[in-house]
């Protein structure tokens, strides 16, 4: 009896997690768009202009978040769709030589 109910217990625990991974992956998307779209607007000076860490700082975070969900069980399109947005952040955010 223990050894089922402890099996229903992890099963419980993963499908949250699960579900907090997607929602914060969804969360993640939904951010990194807005400032590709704010780099377009206001070019790669916004980030220095706008966060804590500067351009260094949230391109790290933004980068990591993608390595961190390359290896959770989410929807392979969410997770290809924050890939796109942070390539796509990393070029805007990158002044021209």
């Amino acid at each position: 009896m223990r050894a089922q109910a402890e099996g229903d217990l992890k099963k419980r625990c993963a499908s949250i997690f699960r579900a907090l991974a997607v929602g914060t992956l969804g969360s993640g998307v939904h951010t990194a768009r807005s400032i590709v779209t704010d780099l377009r607007t206001h070019g790669p000076d916004f980030l220095d202009k706008t966060f804590t860490g500067k351009r260094e700082g949230t391109l790290w975070y933004y980068q990591a978040l993608v390595e961190v969900f390359a290896g959770l069980d989410v929807p392979e399109a969410l997770r290809r769709e924050l890939e796109i947005t942070v390539s796509n952040m990393v070029a805007l955010a990158t002044p021209e030589a």
